[in-house]
């Protein structure tokens, strides 16, 4: 209703305001106020606890790569020493080994 009055009337929307020891700032023209509603606060709630939830797992999972990682470059190092141990027993250059 004060912003009503604001725009219909200044006069009495300044005597209104200074009597009620009021302070009201009329939203900037062209701008729509979002009025927070039940439904759109649940909504906001449910997607942020949401949010919280996947960036937890993915967090606990990211972890969990990081610790097999020391077993996967263990793992590698011992194949990429068979397979060069394979490699000179059996006499293969470099360029033989790519093909």
């Amino acid at each position: 209703m004060l912003k009503d009055l604001y725009y219909t009337d200044i006069k009495r929307f300044n005597f209104v305001t200074q009597k009620l020891k009021i302070s009201y700032t009329p939203p900037k023209l062209g701008e729509m106020p979002i009025k927070p509603t039940r439904k759109g606060e649940l909504r906001r709630l449910t997607r942020e606890y949401c949010e919280k939830i996947k960036d937890e797992k993915l967090e606990a999972y990211h972890k969990k790569l990081i610790e097999e990682q020391n077993e996967f470059l263990k793992q590698k190092e011992e194949i990429e020493k068979w397979i060069k141990e394979e490699e000179k027993y059996l006499g293969l250059t470099v360029s033989e080994a790519k093909k």
